[in-house]
């Protein structure tokens, strides 16, 4: 629900071509008028609060699904829209059982951790613009993986895998897997945070991939022994972990 110390105003199109003028003033008092001859006052009905808190989520992050150990992470910087374009903090407000998950905010990416707890928590955030605040919630189910079937081939979680083998020279195995269909990038950074070799930028379907890195950039130049640095973005999921090419 949007607070407010005082008035602001919103626009919320229902689709039928009634477009209300809403006035929230305080915590607790949102007044709606309408230009059809529909007008009313809403309070602390949930109902309400709840279709409020919709009005500023742009990027939902939806439900999902872990293993003990698993850590996801969320660039949650678009997660909520401020009605005027001006930036929205966002942070963890609840976690209904820290025994099953923990979530950390740090520069706008979302960590999910799981524990080796069986369940499901539900992670609420809630976004600051201005004088206005809004809430978004989403549950998190954690499996034993040792307890899984493999009936269901089709993958259950986003994951990036350690490459193999690491250290290296001159090509490693990458691997990873898509809960859902999704757009995916997996680029290659050096030491200094440079990108220097893109392996995917395409949709692809949930499953298991094995990329190869070479050991070239994108220009097909061999580049030199160090450290370097391979990212995976899958829809709001991202991961990073480090690797060795060493001659």
């Amino acid at each position: 629900m949007p607070w407010s110390a005082d008035i602001d105003p919103f626009y919320w199109d229902f689709g039928n071509g009634y477009v209300p003028f809403f006035l929230v003033v305080g915590a607790y008092n949102i007044v709606m008028y309408g230009d059809n001859g529909v007008a009313g006052a809403i309070n602390t009905v949930p109902d309400a609060i709840a279709s409020f808190d919709e009005m500023g989520v742009v990027n939902p992050i939806g439900d999902q699904t872990m293993y003990f150990g698993d850590s996801y992470n969320f660039d949650v910087s678009d997660l909520f829209g401020h009605p005027y374009g001006e930036p929205v903090d966002v942070y963890v407000y609840e976690i209904s059982d820290p025994n099953i998950i923990d979530a950390v905010i740090v520069d706008n990416i979302l960590t999910l951790t799981a524990f080796n707890t069986i369940g499901t928590a539900n992670v609420n955030l809630y976004g600051i613009g201005g004088t206005l605040i809004w809430f978004y919630d989403f549950n998190v189910t954690v499996f034993d993986p040792n307890s899984v079937t493999e009936e269901n081939t089709t993958p259950l979680k986003y994951d990036l895998l350690a490459n193999y083998p690491n250290p290296f020279n001159p090509s490693t195995l990458i691997g990873y897997s898509l809960k859902n269909q999704d757009h995916v990038s997996l680029v290659i950074f050096n030491s200094k945070g440079q990108q220097i070799s893109t392996l995917v930028n395409a949709v692809q379907d949930a499953g298991l991939y094995n990329v190869v890195w070479n050991g070239r950039d994108d220009y097909s130049q061999t580049v030199s022994s160090g450290i370097y640095f391979y990212k995976l973005k899958a829809g709001r999921f991202t991961s990073t972990k480090k690797m060795i090419l060493m001659k």
